[in-house]
């Protein structure tokens, strides 16, 4: 578990549209596991940072369009063994965007 993590969550709303973004940092953390029957390693999780945010607009009749971005810094992921010189792991899902209605009767 990281020592230091944080989120800052700015919100803004006004008429039909609301626009929020998301801020969250973790600091690194040592961890271990074994290693597909390896034996048990300790590595540590590089800290890492993420940049989210959605919009969504009402569009009458119940109606409200809403876009959501995720990982919009393209953060990836990094897993060392002993140091940052010894590479373990590397997780990279990339930003992604998606778009949706909803509609309340």
């Amino acid at each position: 578990m990281s020592r230091l993590a944080y989120s800052i969550n700015p919100f803004f709303e006004r008429g039909p549209v609301a626009i929020g973004l998301s801020w969250s940092w973790r600091s690194a953390f040592r961890s271990e596991a074994d290693m597909q029957g390896g034996g048990v390693s300790d590595f540590t999780v590089a800290d890492a940072g993420y940049l989210d945010a959605q919009a969504s607009f009402d569009i009458g009749s119940g109606g409200e369009l809403v876009i959501a971005a995720s990982n919009l810094t393209d953060t990836t992921d990094l897993a060392y063994e002993h140091d940052t010189r010894r590479l373990l792991q590397l997780g990279r899902v990339g930003p992604s965007v998606t778009a949706s209605l909803r509609w309340s009767l």
